[in-house]
């Protein structure tokens, strides 16, 4: 077996022991991957590569059909699971923007006060600030990059153990060229590529080189059930394999697709701890589970009760709860695009997706996953009007709402919304929808610049929106009606645009923006001027965004390229890219501006421009950057080798 390189330091950290005290208690084993779906994997149908191990391990466990992140990408999806609770409750749903939180959020500490061993090694990316990291400490016995299980031997004591691998991390696909890659480990011209991407030889590319990184995977996994074997624990030890989201290859990582929330989950149990299973050992099930219940559900497996306040559900175990009706995703932002949508799966095969910026678009540039070839060529393949239909529409603006029946539709390529046939499973998962983001309280309406302004205080989210009394259940009914484009909900916008709250101005302003990107209203309301000066740039910026939609093209583009270097002014302007003619020049100024130390003000005015037929996606990067992004792919590459 081929030892992979970060696993070398792990086992030389382990230690020989030749007599292990018997524990009542189960160790618990979290084997956490990165960025892959559950198509990459033979246990899920993959005929393209062999996985021996996490073949084990479903053939002695239970392979999980219908089990999402609760987002689809890292921090806002691994804070969801370690607070079994979703991460729009404590209003940490942004992508890679650090808060406050209090001690409840950890729930391994829980574990860890009932006797368990705690141990992390590796990945955390729990949105937290350092003023919180105290409070985490006080979750691990152990929270390293290499950590091992060991101590828990020493003490006599059951671990719980969450171990994370990056072989198949977007990362390793980021490499802007193809000239200069290894040898692909899967032959690229054979492979069976998903329905949601275009077949191209750049997506063919990236789906090969991330094959190659789920079997390397499969050799991690094969160390970690071999160790257990070798020490008498494997017998002992329950073991959960899943990713942390839904895989690399566009539209599926940061998109609220199927193919970013869905992941592969497969439960080992060794023979005393079968009846923890949901069904017998080689099965599956098709039980909706989410990352919520992850922790909910190790607790409940080794006999503690889950604290009352998370959403989370055990789905095994002495506490376990009745099946789930609905699963519930969300997803905030794409890189500096605030962009919020909310989703719901049910039993019987459908996903709903609600948008509320229908006048945003997915396929919108955000500089670390368009480092992919895989992303530029599809890009361009838009742009050179050479896409199906079918690929065109991830760069199309947003439906208000979405509905996909994935027992026919598994990736999403038919949006039943519009089909009367099902309108009464629409109406059902929009109330569910609805229902829950209230119930909750969902905190990923406020908008980013507010949660800065709320972190600056040095308090939570949570704990200040329960003591400032605000009023939550209102901004979200404000950002449900700005989301339908309903002319009769002008006047509510209108008066919501003065409110002392940023971000019911920032709804006002969105409210405004569907309409007019829907055509519904046709003279400029004299408040979306004042918006254009206010103090929230996030509000400045749609209202901008409103004048070019509505006519006024030279004062907004004005307010939107004097304010480039503004990320909230910078996503407007992408949006209109097809409105920017009259900047080209200083976008190509700012493209060549090699004075400003910031290279991705280049890059998205080089992909407005490219977008106008001025130039082309694969050369937005600097060759310093591809020099660079190819030497971390080597690095990545060989340390998995």
């Amino acid at each position: 077996m081929k030892i992979i390189r970060p696993l070398i330091v792990f086992l030389s950290h382990l230690f020989l022991l030749q007599n292990l005290m018997a524990t009542d208690k189960p160790n618990v084993l979290f084997l956490v991957v990165e960025d892959i779906s559950p198509y990459l994997f033979p246990a899920y149908g993959n005929t393209d590569i062999t996985t021996p191990n996490i073949d084990f391990l479903a053939e002695n466990g239970v392979i999980f059909r219908n089990a999402f992140a609760n987002a689809p990408h890292c921090s806002p999806a691994r804070s969801t699971l370690i607070s079994g609770t979703q991460a729009t409750v404590y209003g940490n749903d942004i992508h890679r923007q650090k808060h406050h939180q209090s001690a409840k959020y950890f729930l391994p500490s829980l574990l860890r006060k009932a006797g368990y061993f705690t141990v992390n090694a590796g990945k955390r990316d729990y949105n937290i600030n350092t003023a919180s990291e105290a409070l985490e400490s006080q979750a691990w016995d152990l929270n390293q990059p290499v950590a091992t299980y060991n101590d828990c031997l020493r003490k006599d004591k059951p671990f719980f153990g969450q171990f994370n691998n990056y072989a198949t991390h977007m990362s390793r696909l980021t490499t802007i060229k193809l000239d200069k890659r290894l040898p692909y480990a899967v032959d690229p011209s054979i492979l069976q590529l998903p329905f949601h991407v275009p077949d191209i030889p750049a997506m063919r590319a990236d789906y090969a080189l991330h094959l190659g990184g789920a079997q390397d995977i499969d050799e991690w996994v094969g160390i970690f059930i071999e160790d257990l074997e070798d020490r008498g624990l494997l017998e002992n030890t329950i073991i959960f394999f899943f990713s942390d989201h839904g895989g690399a290859l566009p539209r599926g990582k940061a998109f609220p697709f199927d193919t970013g929330n869905r992941v592969p989950l497969v439960v080992y149990a060794p023979k005393k701890y079968e009846h923890l299973l949901p069904s017998g050992p080689g099965q599956s099930t098709d039980r909706l589970v989410t990352f919520e219940d992850f922790l909910p559900t190790v607790m409940s497996m080794v006999g503690i009760e889950p604290p009352a306040h998370i959403t989370g559900k055990p789905f095994m175990g002495e506490f376990k709860e009745a099946a789930r009706d609905y699963a519930y995703t969300f997803r905030t932002n794409s890189g500096h695009h605030y962009d919020p949508s909310r989703t719901v799966y049910d039993n019987e095969g459908f996903h709903y997706i609600k948008y509320y910026t229908p006048y945003n678009y997915h396929g919108i540039t955000q500089t670390f996953q368009w480092q992919m070839p895989s992303q530029l060529a599809w890009d361009q393949l838009v742009i050179d009007s050479l896409a199906t239909p079918v690929h065109e529409a991830y760069y199309l603006p947003h439906p208000v709402e979405a509905l996909f029946n994935l027992s026919n539709d598994p990736y999403e390529t038919n949006n039943l919304a519009g089909d009367a046939t099902y309108q009464t499973k629409l109406t059902e998962l929009r109330k569910a929808n609805e229902n829950y983001i209230r119930r909750i309280k969902d905190l990923g309406f406020l908008t980013v610049n507010k949660r800065k302004d709320i972190n600056a205080e040095g308090i939570d989210a949570y704990t200040w929106v329960r003591q400032t009394n605000y009023p939550i259940d209102s901004l979200i009914d404000l950002a449900e009606k700005a989301s339908l484009g309903n002319v009769t909900q002008l006047s509510l916008f209108l008066e919501k645009s003065t409110s002392d709250k940023r971000s019911f101005r920032f709804w006002a302003a969105a409210g405004i923006n569907t309409l007019a990107k829907q055509g519904e209203i046709s003279t400029i309301p004299p408040e979306v001027y004042q918006l254009l000066g206010d103090r929230a740039s996030e509000v400045a910026a749609v209202a901008a965004e409103i004048l070019v939609r509505m006519g006024d093209e030279v004062k907004g583009l004005d307010e939107l390229i004097s304010r480039f270097s503004n990320p909230d002014f910078r996503s407007s302007l992408e949006t209109l890219w097809d409105r920017a003619g009259p900047l080209e020049d200083q976008l190509d100024s700012i493209a060549n501006d090699f004075t400003n130390t910031v290279e991705g003000h280049r890059i998205i005015a080089r992909s407005i421009l490219a977008k106008r037929k001025i130039g082309r996606m694969t050369d937005l990067y600097e060759q310093q950057t591809i020099d660079k992004q190819y030497g971390l792919y080597l690095k990545r590459v060989n340390n998995y080798k």
